[in-house]
């Protein structure tokens, strides 16, 4: 054992926690958590469109890597780390009882409207911005409803590009379960970003 690590005598390991000033009811949690989507704008550096709530969402995942290289030199061990550019994917997994298909909520399209619609990936002609928002516990519908102006945390994926689809349904179920995976340009936040964004209420499910 290290010989740095000290350790009360009276520790009341049964009954208590070692850091007693975490709350859990402050954490990050899927029940909390609303996924927002729609379509990029690459003509204007500032507002997007609206970003409207996507329902029945099973599991989001992010994964960002950096390219990094590790250089030594004669007569030592310890590297030198040279950084190179970063880049991150989604994979969001969503279970279907109706309505429209993943694809065309991420693009903010809607099933029965005038507008396009999107049968495959191969339509796809543009780029589309994704974010999560968790809210804190406790906070009321009619506020989660709103804008999101009480989340307690939130990420803007920018200029997201859809790689793949797949979709799957077994005999005897009435659910089809859809799978996507995205490719996004940067995350939305930086120094100099000026871009904005607005949060459409969510729908009920």
């Amino acid at each position: 054992m290290a010989n740095n690590l000290s350790v009360t005598t009276g520790w009341d390991f049964h009954d208590k926690h070692i850091d007693q000033k975490i709350d859990s009811t402050k954490l990050t949690s899927a029940n909390r958590t609303i996924i927002y989507a729609g379509p990029y704008n690459a003509d204007t550096q500032g507002e997007q469109p609206p970003l409207k709530a996507i329902g029945v969402v099973q599991s989001f995942g992010h994964q960002e890597v950096r390219a990094m290289a590790k250089i030594f030199e004669i007569g030592s061990d310890i590297p030198y780390h040279v950084m190179g550019p970063s880049s991150g994917n989604l994979s969001i997994a969503r279970v279907l009882v109706r309505g429209t298909d993943l694809v065309n909520n991420l693009m903010g399209l809607e099933a029965g409207s005038d507008g396009p619609w999107i049968a495959s990936l191969s339509h796809v002609d543009r780029p589309c911005n994704i974010c999560f928002v968790a809210f804190p516990n406790g906070t009321p519908n009619d506020e989660m409803n709103d804008t999101g102006a009480a989340a307690k945390f939130s990420r803007v994926f920018v200029e997201c590009y859809i790689q793949s689809r797949s979709e799957s349904i077994s005999a005897g179920q009435l659910i089809i379960a859809e799978n996507v995976s995205i490719s996004y340009t940067r995350l939305a936040g930086g120094k100099n970003d000026q871009s904005s964004f607005k949060l459409e209420a969510a729908a009920s499910a």
